[in-house]
């Protein structure tokens, strides 16, 4: 793009602010949209789509997660249903083999393809029905973070080693 070529533009989008502005409703559209109250964005987010499940105090994982990695998935867990199993990712309807309590379950990679060095995150969502995890399966790992409590695993590619913690459990 050339300079006559941004000057032109900028003259046309100049010309439009003004028109705009001398119109008899111009003033009414800025009025309205200066008296919309301030709503932080993250705030507004949270408030509207956060999603809260029952915390599964009854079950072992709650004040002793470190247990979740202590021993193979399958001795802690049984497995209900596969929502996919692919090399970098895995989503599963897991049930605590001590109480019953369900969990939608994913495991995602991060594919770093410079270093090989790849961060692997590991979430297990409490849900109290099957239809829970069902809707949970067609969320994006974005989506996932807007569900708590949730039990995580982070191990970004620079860690030593994986930080265990649960998201949501101190809030009520």
């Amino acid at each position: 793009m050339n300079i006559g070529t941004v000057l032109a533009t900028a003259s046309a989008v100049a010309m439009v602010v003004y028109v705009f502005r001398r119109t008899p409703w111009a003033s009414r559209i800025m009025k309205a949209a200066r008296s919309r109250p301030k709503v932080p964005a993250a705030a507004a987010v949270a408030n509207t789509m956060q999603r809260r499940f029952p915390k599964p105090t009854q079950c072992v994982y709650w004040n002793n997660p470190e247990l979740v990695r202590a021993a193979p998935m399958k001795e802690g867990f049984e497995l209900i249903d596969t929502y996919a199993h692919e090399s970098h990712l895995w989503r599963y309807l897991l049930k605590c083999r001590e109480c019953g309590q369900l969990y939608f379950f994913e495991f995602y990679e991060w594919v770093d393809w410079e270093h090989g060095n790849d961060p692997q995150y590991t979430k297990y969502i409490p849900v109290p029905t099957v239809d829970d995890a069902q809707m949970l399966r067609k969320a994006s790992q974005a989506e996932l973070l807007l569900f708590s409590p949730s039990l995580n695993i982070d191990f970004p590619k620079d860690a030593e080693e994986s930080t265990i913690y649960w998201a949501g459990k101190g809030s009520s």
